[in-house]
């Protein structure tokens, strides 16, 4: 079964900001999504269909004390930019072991949290990438488990669509075979530096987003 897109991440020095910049680009409405206590964030999301949604993050302006490392280099981009995205996958743990045996090392899953308005607690499971950097975007994506957690599009009113998901990068050829590996939909392509491209339908027509 392939690993469908299950979010990407927009990052951003502040949520309000953020959330403007992506209404003005989808002429949807974002709605807020709650608070990362363990990463010093908060987040909004705007649906790209059922199951999959724009996370727009940024260091959480009720945490100014927050000493840890944000992931993704959240906080420290001079410009709101996409910076990574997710492939949801179900028994993550079975997936990550199986992919390792064929060359492509996964974390070990980790389980996350954040607290919605109105005070639940959601949880998830994340797999990362063994070749992140902070300070660049992260071309293959991490992934994400829900469990029995209601997915967060489900929240979100809905009206931009995901149409595909391109990826550049300078070794193309390294990151498609590991695309492969990884049951991905998406198609890679040479760039000089790496980059995801997202094609969304919208209000405004059908946009690019990078």
């Amino acid at each position: 079964m392939p690993s469908p897109t299950d979010h990407l991440v927009f990052a951003t020095r502040d949520l309000n900001e953020g959330i403007e910049q992506i209404e003005d680009l989808l002429s949807v409405s974002a709605v807020f999504g709650g608070r990362h206590p363990d990463m010093g964030t908060c987040n909004a999301h705007i649906a790209l269909g059922p199951s999959c949604y724009i996370e727009i993050i940024a260091p959480d302006p009720e945490r100014p004390d927050f000493q840890g490392l944000r992931p993704f280099g959240i906080g420290q981009h001079e410009t709101s930019r996409l910076v990574a995205w997710a492939a949801r996958r179900e028994d993550l743990r079975h997936f990550v072991h199986s992919v390792r045996v064929a060359g492509c090392h996964l974390s070990e899953p980790i389980s996350m949290s954040r607290i919605t308005p109105e005070g639940e607690t959601v949880s998830w499971e994340l797999s990362f990438q063994a070749e992140s950097h902070q300070d660049e975007v992260n071309v293959l994506p991490f992934f994400i488990d829900w469990g029995n957690t209601a997915h967060p599009a489900s929240r979100c009113k809905q009206g931009a669509t995901l149409l595909a998901l391109n990826l550049e990068h300078p070794e193309p050829e390294r990151v498609a075979n590991a695309a492969e590996v990884l049951e991905l939909d998406v198609k890679v392509g040479s760039g000089a530096l790496p980059k995801i491209s997202a094609h969304i339908s919208c209000p405004r027509g059908e946009v690019i987003f990078s």
